[in-house]
């Protein structure tokens, strides 16, 4: 899922903060953090999007910016450039839009423009990075001096290339550059007849590139007029690095808030790609969700979404029901909705969903067997239990799933019965999912523990997904055995085995 939401950001440094995004601290963060997304959702469904585009990371660029007497290279400036604009652009769209009692009024104040270092830019370099003739009268005068040079030995170059083609001295009547300097492309065996400086040579050795002795003092000129465009075009840098230099402290904090818009919006976007909501973040609150869906499972033909109502006097759940009816999928649905709440972000889930402050979420889902570690199904699913009783609060969700599994049904149907109980006693709220019917009497007649199902149809042996609450399910073993072939006498005598009992709670 941070996978999804990193998916909406506009930069990388954006990009990977939530890809490590982490539940935050207090409840008045996570309000906080949903209050400016609900904003940001008024600002888009009244006016149009603001301008937001991609950026890269500023991060050298201003650390070069902050060093007295540095130089910023043009891909230094071709990275700032286009955040300077940003700046300028998010400023005048909230700066219309957003009033002193909006949540995103302190933003707006971090977000300083540059005009002037826009102009100042714009003056010296085009959007490509190419350092403009009249970045300064120095580099003019450099230039056209380079180009009357260039003119200079491309006409005595025409020249002495007429003169020795004419002779058949030549492999190529076109001239080349070798080691940055203008040459001709002189048959090997003429080499000697043309007088001049010897560059370069072909690799088969049939041609032998000579710098003729004509346009040397022309060459070297160039050399020494680039030379000085070098340096020129160094100073003008120089310069433009040190108006840079002295709004260093503002650029640095607009950046920051470029983050921050970022970051924000790509929540705000993940919740509306996925039609989410904002939950409401309550001390005491019991969990209610309404249409809660798994955004991984979007590319499912269709999703069957999970209504799931707690009140803050049931502790406990106990969910049954057949195998891949979708009750662990139930579970990781309310985990996923409880840490994108407690990250301050949108749940996948219709308006109205209430969450209590989690201080930690516990579970223990799947089988985490180990040959490594020498653990067994059982063995692991223990070690997780331990854990989880030891350091779960009152304040805490605790997720498990197929509870009691991985030995004797007896002893296991026994600790889960003792774990629950002693979870519920400490006023954990606690879903478990579970095959054992133990279970089911024990949320029948605990207070502060409830059951629930996952719906099955009956007739046509298939899951439906949804979740029925105060009802206990049954596994459907045998009859799912009859539709996949086992022999009629078999299954009558494992009936004969399991007796009335069972179906009398579920009835």
């Amino acid at each position: 899922v941070r996978e999804l939401i990193a998916k909406e950001s506009h930069s990388e440094p954006v990009h990977q903060q939530l890809l490590e995004l982490v539940p935050l601290l207090t409840i008045s963060q996570m309000k906080f953090r949903l209050e400016k997304i609900r904003a940001l959702w008024e600002f888009w469904r009244s006016s149009a999007p603001f301008p937001l585009r991609h950026f890269d990371d500023l991060a050298a660029v201003l650390k070069t910016l902050k060093a007295p007497g540095a130089l910023l290279n043009i891909e230094g400036f071709l990275i700032l450039r286009p955040i300077l604009e940003q700046f300028r652009l998010l400023n005048h769209y909230f700066e219309t839009r957003v009033t002193p009692e909006n949540i995103w009024w302190h933003w707006l104040k971090m977000m300083t423009p540059q005009p002037r270092l826009e102009t100042a830019i714009d003056r010296v370099m085009s959007p490509e990075g190419y350092i403009l003739d009249h970045a300064s009268p120095e580099l003019r005068k450099i230039r056209s001096a380079i180009q009357r040079t260039e003119a200079a030995v491309r006409k005595q170059m025409d020249s002495l290339v007429a003169f020795y083609s004419a002779k058949g001295m030549l492999t190529d009547d076109r001239p080349t550059i070798k080691a940055g300097r203008l040459v001709l492309p002189v048959s090997s065996n003429a080499k000697r007849q043309v007088k001049g400086v010897i560059q370069d040579q072909s690799h088969t050795g049939n041609t032998t590139y000579v710098e003729p002795l004509e346009i040397i003092d022309l060459n070297n000129k160039i050399r020494s007029l680039q030379s000085d465009e070098i340096r020129e075009i160094e100073r003008i840098l120089r310069a433009l690095t040190a108006e840079c230099h002295s709004e260093v402290a503002a650029i640095g904090e607009s950046y920051h808030g470029l983050l921050e818009l970022d970051f924000m919006a790509s929540l705000a976007r993940f919740g509306q790609k996925f039609h989410g909501s904002l939950p409401i973040i309550e001390n005491t609150s019991g969990f209610k969700l309404s249409n809660a869906r798994n955004p991984l499972l979007s590319d499912a033909r269709e999703i069957v979404p999970l209504n799931l109502n707690l009140s803050k006097n049931t502790h406990t759940l106990v969910i049954t029901g057949p195998n891949a009816g979708g009750k662990t999928v139930a579970l990781k649905t309310v985990g996923l909705m409880v840490l994108l709440a407690r990250c301050g972000a949108p749940v996948i889930a219709d308006d109205g969903c209430q969450i209590p402050w989690v201080d930690a979420v516990f579970s223990d889902i799947g089988d985490q067997q180990s040959i490594l570690n020498d653990l067994s199904t059982f063995s692991a699913h223990m070690t997780a239990l331990v854990r989880i009783t030891e350091n779960a609060t009152s304040e805490s969700l605790v997720l498990l799933d197929e509870l009691g599994t991985g030995t004797d049904p007896a002893e296991g149907g026994a600790l889960a019965r003792a774990i629950l109980n002693t979870l519920t006693r400490r006023g954990i709220t606690t879903i478990a999912t579970t095959h054992l019917g133990e279970l089911k009497v024990f949320a029948h007649e605990t207070p502060g523990v409830a059951n629930a199902s996952m719906d099955f149809d009956s007739e046509r042996l298939e899951p439906t997904y949804r979740l029925r609450q105060g009802i206990p399910g049954s596994s459907y073993g045998l009859e799912i055995s009859r539709r996949l072939g086992l022999a009629r006498e078999i299954l009558d005598e494992a009936k004969s085995y399991i007796g009335d009992k069972r179906g009398s709670l579920e009835e």
